[in-house]
Order: C-alpha cells, then sequence, then structure tokens
C-alpha cells in the first residue's frame, strides 16, 4: 500500500533520539528516510529493524550535491536531525531545497559557542567574559577571561573536553591534553548559588522549546542532578524543585536568548546556570536534548519528537503537556575520574532493578569498551529510569542506587576489578 504522507529525511547521528522512537513518533505523520554516515553497532542494529517501515541510505560516500538531488528525487518534504554533529548538514541540504531548518546566521549562532556568547552580549542578554583560545594564545585570553574559567571546545556537545581550569599552568596542561586542532573557549566560570550548595539537585537547568515562524513555546523546565567535577550530566528529574518566581526568571532568560541568537524555526535545548546573582545561559542547543525526549513524554505526556517532525513540514505541533503526577527520573552512570579502563559490567544490577521506583536499567555500553571521563556524557556507562512520589523519596532512591551500583574494570588478563 502506498502512503500519501509527506516524507521527512532524518540525518541521523548520534544524538537524542534514536531510529525506532522517531519512527514511532512519526506514525500518521509522515514517512522517513534515514540518512547516515555509516552507523554502527547499536545504531545499525536498530536501523536494521526498520527494514520495510523506513528507507536507510548510507550517505558517507555521497557529496552535498548527490544528498540534494537524492532528496530533491524522494520528493523529501521535510528535513530534521535530533544530532548535534548533523546540524550544519541539516542547514546546508534544507536551505538548497527550501525547507524549513535553522538558517545559515541561526546555525551559527547555536553551534559556534564563541558567537553565541558575542551575540547574547551584543543584545544586553548576558555579558559572561569569554575569549577563542588554543595554545599559542592561552597567555591573552587567560588575561581577558580570568580564572576560575571554563575551557570547552568552540564546537560540539556531551561536554566532552570540557572541564574548570584555575590557572595558566591548568589552562596550558588541558589544551595540551585536548584533541590536535580542537578550537576551544575559555569562558568566565558561573558559581552556582550558595543556596543550592548540598542539595541533591543540581544549580542549573534546561529549557525545551518548540519554533514555527518566530513564534516559540516553551515546554518544559528540566530539573538536574549535580554535574561531575567536569561538568558531565549525572541525571535529570520532572518536575523542577524551584519557585514559580525563579521558573518565571528562566524562561524570560530563555526567550531573550533564543530572539537575540535569531531562532525561529525548530527545536531547542538551553542549558542555564541558577547562579546568588540569578540565571545565566550556558549555552543553547539548536536540537532536543540528549535523553530529554523520553523523561518529558514519561512525565508530561509530550512527545518532543513528533512535535520536531511536525515543525519540520511546517505543521503546528500537536503538544498537550501534563502536569507530572510524581517525579520522573534518569540516573546516569557516569565514569569515574581518573585513568581510562575497559567496561567490564556493572556490579549492583539486581540490587538496584529491585528498588521501589525503579522502571528499568540500562546499560549502554559493551564489554570491553573504554570509558574515559573527559568524554563527558559519551561516557557514561548506562541510564536507570526510574520514578518516585515525592522529592524526599527521589533523594533517598538516588543515594541508594549510587551507593549500590559501580563499574567493574576489565584489568590486565582479563581480569575485572571494580572500578568505582
Amino acid at each position: 500500500m502506498i502512503s500519501n504522507l509527506p516524507l521527512v529525511a532524518v540525518l541521523h547521528g548520534e544524538g537524542s533520539a534514536s531510529p525506532l522512537t522517531i519512527k514511532a513518533a512519526s506514525i500518521g505523520i509522515c514517512r522517513l528516510l534515514f540518512l547516515h554516515e555509516g552507523a554502527g553497532g547499536r545504531e545499525r542494529a536498530q536501523l536494521g529493524l526498520l527494514a520495510g517501515h523506513a528507507a536507510v541510505a548510507d550517505r558517507s560516500k555521497l557529496s552535498d550535491d548527490e544528498v540534494i538531488d537524492l532528496l530533491r528525487r524522494e520528493g523529501a518534504a521535510g528535513l530534521v536531525t535530533f544530532s548535534e554533529l548533523q546540524l550544519p548538514a541539516a542547514t546546508r541540504f534544507g536551505e538548497a531545497l527550501g525547507l524549513i531548518v535553522h538558517s545559515s546566521a541561526a546555525l551559527s549562532a547555536l553551534t559556534d559557542k564563541h558567537r553565541q556568547r558575542t551575540l547574547l552580549s551584543r543584545a544586553a542578554v548576558q555579558s559572561v567574559r569569554h575569549a577563542a583560545v588554543d595554545r599559542r594564545n592561552a597567555e591573552a585570553a587567560a588575561g581577558q577571561v580570568g580564572f576560575p574559567a571554563v575551557l570547552k571546545p568552540r564546537t560540539g556537545a556531551g561536554s566532552k573536553w570540557t572541564g574548570k581550569v584555575t590557572s595558566l599552568q591548568e589552562l596550558l596542561e588541558a589544551l595540551e591534553a585536548g584533541p590536535a586542532g580542537c578550537e576551544y573557549v575559555l569562558e568566565e566560570y558561573l558559581e552556582g548559588d550558595p543556596a543550592f550548595q548540598g542539595r541533591f539537585y543540581g544549580d542549573y537547568v534546561s529549557v525545551e522549546s518548540l519554533h514555527r515562524g518566530g513564534e516559540s513555546r516553551q515546554v518544559c523546565v528540566t530539573a538536574k542532578l549535580p554535574l561531575t567535577e567536569h561538568f558531565a550530566e549525572t541525571g535529570m528529574f520532572v518536575p523542577h524543585p524551584f519557585s514559580r518566581e525563579l521558573e518565571r526568571r528562566i524562561l524570560n532568560l530563555e526567550a531573550e536568548a533564543i530572539a537575540a541568537l535569531g531562532v525561529a524555526d525548530g527545536v531547542t535545548h538551553t542549558e542555564i546556570k541558577l547562579t546568588a546573582e540569578g540565571p545565566k545561559i550556558i549555552e543553547v542547543n539548536g536540537r532536543l536534548g540528549g535523553y530529554v525526549p523520553e523523561i518529558v513524554k514519561r512525565a508530561m505526556g509530550a512527545d518532543l519528537v513528533r512535535a520536531a517532525l511536525q515543525l519540520s513540514l511546517g505543521q503546528p505541533a500537536e503538544l498537550e503537556p501534563e502536569a507530572p503526577e510524581e517525579i520522573v527520573y534518569q540516573l546516569f552512570l557516569a565514569a569515574p575520574t581518573g585513568e581510562s579502563f575497559l567496561f567490564g559490567g556493572m556490579a549492583g544490577m539486581e540490587e538496584a532493578e529491585s528498588m521501589d521506583g525503579v522502571l528499568h536499567l540500562e546499560i549502554t555500553k559493551e564489554t570491553g569498551q573504554t570509558i574515559d571521563y573527559r568524554l563527558g556524557t559519551q561516557s557514561n556507562m548506562g541510564i536507570v529510569y526510574g520514578a518516585a512520589p515525592d522529592y524526599e523519596s527521589f533523594s533517598s532512591d538516588i543515594r541508594a542506587l549510587k551507593s549500590a551500583l559501580a563499574p567493574i574494570a576489565i584489568a590486565t588478563g582479563g581480569r575485572t576489578i571494580d572500578a568505582g
């Protein structure tokens, strides 16, 4: 049977939605064409499961012009990506075909962290000291920004190669340890509000928003568990525990940032630090946040992936979020700080899975994979999905899960040791 539904092309890569999640969200909305660049492992397996349900093509050996011709022949009416690394290609292909994507100007503002800081300062949304930095101008950049500071790649996601530096020597060592040729931004360190120190939750949030023709809709303020010392996320939960007044200030700041960056269409995931002076932008991302669609759908019944597909077609997003009835959470099994190691499994899984409120424990690494905390959220070893009736129970559950679960490292000769 030939479907009359429009075709949406998905530029697939590591990101916030799996092929099966995207396919489920597309039902009744569109047909799908997945374009990947040599997917491997779990992604290849999931794409294989879509045989007969969605078209899949490897674009790794195609030029941009060939991809554009392919999309034109297939009659793509929409184009979307859930991967940070695929955003530039989405804009190139989408603009060539007249499809709804981030404009070139908005793309630059969303993916270039130095330009984003500059635009936010210029629009008087927020002024944070920042400088482009490499090994040659480290001393000058440090003089401009000061210490402590945060060093992060100029482009990218997941807090990869991101860290706090407190001296010129630490900055030089971090630049030397990072990948060769990587461009960095040095930013003023945003100190969290002391009022939130020692709490079970973190001093930052994210705002998930939808945009269509210059009009924006804020869907959710997602609360977070405390970051690791290297700024990797350790989990998130909904609803947030903050006051209505603080929520209002968070949402107002996010709206000002979206306007300053010229975002007119698509979806955004904006991370915001809660400081003693008030909310401050960490960064604005031009795609859905990692793992965010699952928690928002489970907590509020709102399908952000489906909304993104609808927006790519110029359709209004059919979204009616409900007030959460319990604390819905994800706990990330973050990599321990220290030497990298080979993953040998996770101790304490049976105990964790038997705890009240735990719905599912997913291990995301294969035996033998290298675990390196410097890769940010990409180094996470698994996720615990759960729910709790109130914040007190939630806090207790998180402590119990962290106590029960510990990674196992494969040592020389194939032995396993506790790496926690």
